[in-house]
């Protein structure tokens, strides 16, 4: 009798540290397309921390646990910090991802109302967002008009919406989104974002920029130094590879005046920026900016997000700036090719 009182109250221990663990985590399960075997990286924020871990997928499966009280919103990344998936996620709720197709379409995500409205959302209107800024821009302000009061209107203006392309825009869509379908941790750097980018001084000439070269030295980029310049600010470990340093091939080799790219990157650490950047055979400046976008000289741009690009002529004055590579590419060929 009493091995089975023992057992019972085992049974029953057990059963309230798995309700304990469940209402005190999220869990997420997931599927890679092609079945691979690899290492993932997430990261969230929680409780005003950002938090990192690294999980397996084996032969495309894959499961990871997290904390958070309030739901967060969570970062799927391979092991070179590719974005593979966004949900959103909190505490006792458990989400799946099947990650069929490449980010965001294709990707079908469950286990709460925000994240399959949010991978719908995405699917349904894959031709638009991947039409360029304008036609993503109209299509995400005419879910937010109709849908001021989900979270979902976060959660689109700060991860899809391009606010470089409509400062204005993006500062309006904000104010309209109710104050309870705007949680801190997921606006606060979006405001303050905009708020650089309607900064007076966000148009004015390029002076000198400080950043660490790959030898870990510091050294300074003067836009008035050259007939043409561009300084392009990205993530080396997100970016397409090849994509970028191609096209900055095409402009170092076409140019016909003194110019000069400053390749700045903002990873936050010099092993990913050095990771990222391993394979290049850069002919332009390569750099680190040691504080991101709070760095000396990066402070007075208003960066408003990654990938970013300022074409400067000989005076510093911006002649271009936005996120497009190829419209950066046709302002620099018209400052640098002969007439």
């Amino acid at each position: 009798m009493r091995n089975i009182f023992k057992k019972l109250w085992a049974i029953s221990f057990l059963a309230v540290l798995c309700a304990c663990t469940n209402t005190e985590q999220f869990r997420v399960n997931g599927k890679l397309e092609g079945n691979p075997t690899l290492n993932l990286r997430v990261g969230y924020y929680s409780d005003g921390v950002y938090n990192t871990l690294i999980t397996a997928a084996r032969d495309g499966e894959f499961e990871f646990y997290g904390s958070s009280r309030q739901p967060a919103l969570v970062e799927i990344f391979d092991y070179d910090y590719r974005l593979l998936a966004r949900l959103y996620a909190a505490n006792g709720e458990t989400m799946t991802v099947d990650l069929s197709g490449k980010y965001p379409y294709g990707v079908k995500m469950e286990g709460n109302a925000v994240t399959e409205e949010w991978s719908k959302f995405l699917n349904d209107n894959a031709d638009s967002l991947k039409a360029g800024s304008k036609a993503a821009n109209a299509v995400i302000a005419r879910y937010i008009g109709s849908n001021p009061g989900k979270v979902l209107s976060s959660l689109l203006l700060v991860k899809h919406y391009d606010a470089s392309a409509d400062v204005a825009g993006a500062d309006s869509l904000l104010t309209l989104i109710e104050p309870k379908a705007r949680p801190t941790d997921i606006t606060a750097g979006f405001e303050y974002a905009l708020q650089r980018m309607m900064a007076a001084g966000r148009w004015e000439p390029v002076e000198m920029i400080n950043f660490l070269d790959r030898r870990d030295s510091l050294r300074i980029f003067n836009p008035s130094a050259y007939s043409a310049s561009l300084i392009a600010f990205t993530e080396a470990s997100q970016r397409t590879p090849s994509q970028e340093p191609a096209a900055f091939k095409r402009m170092k080799k076409n140019a016909k005046k003194r110019f000069e790219i400053l390749d700045m990157a903002l990873d936050p650490d010099t092993v990913q920026w050095k990771r990222g950047t391993r394979n290049d055979t850069a002919t332009w400046v390569q750099g680190w900016a040691a504080a991101s976008l709070a760095g000396r000289g990066v402070d007075k741009l208003a960066i408003p997000s990654i990938p970013f690009y300022i074409v400067c002529d000989s005076a510093g004055r911006q002649i271009y700036r936005g996120t497009s590579i190829a419209e950066a590419e046709k302002n620099v060929n018209n400052l640098v090719s002969p007439r």
